[in-house]
């Protein structure tokens, strides 16, 4: 397993089990597609009534709130029938106050945009994948040589020499790793960063 797809592992090295489900054909397969290059072992349905007829055993689902098949709270109930309590991931591409409070009291996990970027995808799933430790993100290599420069006090221009990497790249990987890990700026971000054992 590369360090790329190794993200995508779970407990013991065995691939993390999605089941996503939703009837946009060509968003679906392309994410789907995208998920399994990273190590995710990926099975779609296009509906309710099919992802729950199947004879896989998902460690985490995300489903598409506008799928023409479910409503709430009705639908989470069946889809914890058919494969247990496992994280639900609702997708939406907008959606209310009243959708949300009914999605939480009903047990999704949480609500994900449908514009988030495929990288910002794979990081809310593995931070709600069963059995990834309290506080444990995932950052790729390079996000951790970053991480590691900054811990040193260095600016991103010596990084991204440091790195052989353009400055706006630098930038780029500073967002992410402050999205990921909930920081307010640079010294929050090197300050978790510490505590949290990943420097």
């Amino acid at each position: 397993m590369t360090k790329e797809n190794a993200a995508g592992a779970g407990q013991g090295g065995t691939p993390l089990r999605l089941l996503f489900i939703d009837d946009h054909a060509l968003l679906r397969d392309t994410l789907a597609a995208w998920l399994a290059a990273r190590g995710l072992d990926v099975t779609c349905a296009d509906s309710l009534a099919r992802a729950t007829g199947l004879s896989c055993r998902p460690d985490l689902v995300m489903i598409d709130l506008r799928l023409r098949d479910l409503t709430l709270p009705e639908g989470i109930f069946r889809l914890r029938s058919a494969f247990g309590p496992v994280p639900v991931l609702l997708t939406a591409g907008a959606h209310d106050a009243e959708t949300a409070k009914r999605a939480r009291d009903a047990g999704v996990t949480a609500i994900l945009g449908k514009a988030l970027p495929p990288a910002a995808v794979l990081d809310e799933i593995l931070r709600h994948a069963p059995g990834r430790p309290a506080g444990d993100v995932a950052l790729s290599p390079r996000e951790r040589e970053v991480l590691a420069g900054l811990a040193r006090g260095q600016s991103n221009k010596e990084i991204a020499r440091a790195l052989d990497l353009r400055e706006v790249t630098v930038k780029l990987h500073m967002q992410r790793l402050s999205r990921k890990l909930g920081a307010r700026n640079r010294t929050h971000a090197a300050l978790l960063a510490r505590d949290r054992g990943l420097v």
